[in-house]
């Protein structure tokens, strides 16, 4: 398996990934137009040089995520999403280590991320990694989670 920075080509497959609108929403977020095209998204997502990965193998895609350095130490990670038919293989997982990897390396201080709270199985991996709620910036329907570096 291979991981490398994304780019719109990608996209391209990634926009298929999601069965509906609702499920769209839950990995990219209200803000992002759907339906979308790989053009759409790449503006919707800020698809940048260095802010996306993805991982594969032999061209095919498993994942794509995204990570944002907001300054100051502070890093966000968004739309972590696998393949349809590769849910429940650890794909996700094994790109939220690579991200947090790489924000420690780069002296992060902070990574904070946003959740569904419909997302059990999400929000429930998230706190296995060291993630924890932020209650006065979290709402009835989104829970804003950080993990703090020493």
């Amino acid at each position: 398996m291979r991981v490398r920075y994304a780019d719109q080509i990608d996209l391209l497959k990634i926009v298929f990934w999601n069965r509906d609108q609702n499920d769209f929403r839950y990995w990219a977020g209200p803000q992002v137009r759907f339906p979308a095209t790989a053009i759409s998204l790449a503006i919707d997502i800020s698809l940048g040089s260095g802010n996306s990965l993805v991982l594969e193998e032999q061209e095919a895609l498993f994942a794509f995520g995204q990570i944002f350095n907001r300054g100051a130490g502070f890093y966000h990670l968004a739309r972590i999403i696998v393949a349809p038919e590769e849910r429940g293989k650890c794909y996700g997982r094994f790109l939220c280590k690579i991200w947090m990897q790489i924000a420690h390396r780069d002296e992060c201080h902070v990574i904070s991320l946003k959740v569904y709270r419909g997302n059990i199985r999400v929000h429930s991996l998230y706190q296995k990694f060291g993630f924890s709620e932020v209650p006065e910036i979290s709402n009835e329907e989104i829970c804003h989670m950080e993990k703090r570096f020493p």
